[in-house]
């Protein structure tokens, strides 16, 4: 009929687990929408959620468990087909911790979070194997997914055996990896 259907997915409602926002992800796939957001579930003050968070009868997903099961979704998403329009609510001077949001995984960079856990996984799948020393190099905006949100994934790449060096190289195109003298896409693999 000429229009596109876009879905949105809650994670972490009350009696919500990681295996049914799974299930509920299949469940959205099987419609075939054009698009999906994905927010997780935020305890919002003045709200019924806030009182069943007050009272120890609800508790949200942490913010571990929804860049997990975001990235999850969002593969199976993406395999089928289906754009990822959003993933998390946009901050505001209110829809912060510490404002009207009182619990939940709330992060202004949740979507940043997410495809950095991505490329990690991809990364750490495809040099499982490897025994010499490994480097990578990207592009600016990939580099900085693999550096991570605050410097975050520096003390993993340092720590990982064998060594990895992490490389800003503008002559790699946006979403390849150079790993050693590989070029990598992490959609396609081998390029």
């Amino acid at each position: 009929h000429g229009f596109k259907l876009g879905l949105q997915m809650m994670l972490g409602l009350p009696e919500d687990t990681p295996d049914r926002s799974l299930l509920t992800g299949d469940a959205l796939i099987a419609i075939e929408p054009d698009m999906v957001r994905i927010y997780p579930t935020l305890v919002v003050k003045e709200t019924g959620l806030e009182e069943r968070y007050t009272k120890g009868t609800y508790t949200p997903f942490d913010l571990e468990t929804t860049i997990n099961l975001c990235a999850q979704l969002t593969e199976r998403f993406e395999q089928a087909g289906i754009t990822v329009l959003r993933i998390g609510l946009q901050t505001t001077e209110q829809i912060q911790i510490g404002k009207d949001v009182i619990a939940g995984p709330h992060h202004p960079a949740l979507g940043q979070l997410v495809d950095e856990k991505r490329w990690m996984t991809f990364i750490l799948t495809f040099i499982k194997d490897m025994t010499a020393p490994i480097t990578i190099e990207a592009s600016s905006k990939l580099y900085q997914t693999l550096v991570g949100h605050k410097k975050a994934h520096l003390d993993i790449w340092a720590s990982h055996k064998p060594p990895v060096q992490i490389g800003l190289n503008k002559e790699v195109p946006d979403n390849v990896l150079k790993i050693n003298e590989e070029y990598v896409h992490r959609f396609e693999h081998r390029i």
